[in-house]
């Protein structure tokens, strides 16, 4: 599931490779540790942008946030992106639509807000 008008572009922005992950266009430059590959980058970036479009910022009342980032780019350095993705992506709620565009000067007019 997928969170409504999410801006495709924008989701592009947010989730670049990693900075190191340009020396895999160079086939001289080693590779900085032998789990990450271009194809790890890849699921890394997949799975940062299924995690932002589907899941919600807080997963239960008390307003523990989704930790699931922070995890994946752990697991990315072990060779571990789905297995931490399925892990913990069972729990998360789904995002929602906002009801308005969200911009600078509105934003405290939403802030806590669940509907």
């Amino acid at each position: 599931m997928t969170a409504p008008g999410v801006n495709k572009d924008l989701l592009e922005n947010l989730f670049p490779p990693p900075s190191f992950a340009s020396a895999f266009k160079i086939s001289s430059v080693p590779t900085p540790n032998a789990v990450i590959t271009l194809e790890s980058t890849t699921t890394l970036q997949r799975l940062l942008k299924d995690n932002h479009q589907r899941h919600h910022v807080f997963f239960n009342k008390i307003w523990f946030h989704n930790h699931l980032a922070h995890h994946l780019f752990s697991a990315y350095t072990i060779g571990a992106l789905q297995a931490a993705f399925d892990e913990h992506a069972w729990y998360q709620p789904p995002a929602y639509k906002s009801p308005e565009r969200i911009t600078h000067e509105i934003w405290k007019k939403f802030l806590g807000e669940e509907e």
